[in-house]
């Protein structure tokens, strides 16, 4: 399936009640995820959209501004043990352990 048919049908599956994304007005999308999606969204009020300042490029990869900084805080929680795997079973824990992670990163650049 393309990945813009599935992320429309993943959408409808999380919007549904949620406050979050009830609040959301843009989403940052790939080009791979095509016309579909982007008609998906624009359908329930929302824009999609594809950035396009393209910071350095090696090959066929393009790191863009925004699309970093969301990789690099992953890549940054994820030097923690405990975010490395799903080890909470509720996402309020699992949130105070990404609060702690970041402070902790925080404080090791003073």
């Amino acid at each position: 399936c393309h990945d813009g048919a599935t992320a429309a049908r993943l959408w409808d599956a999380l919007a549904l009640g949620s406050e979050l994304l009830d609040r959301l007005q843009t989403v940052f999308v790939d080009g791979g995820f095509g016309r579909r999606f982007r008609q998906h969204l624009a359908g329930r009020g929302l824009q999609a959209q594809v950035p396009m300042g393209v910071v350095a490029h090696k090959g066929r990869f393009f790191i863009h501004a925004k699309r970093w900084v969301v990789e690099r805080s992953i890549a940054w929680a994820g030097t923690n043990r405990r975010l490395a795997k799903d080890y909470e079973r509720k996402i309020q824990h699992a949130n105070a352990w990404l609060y702690l992670a970041n402070i902790r990163r925080l404080t090791k650049l003073t």
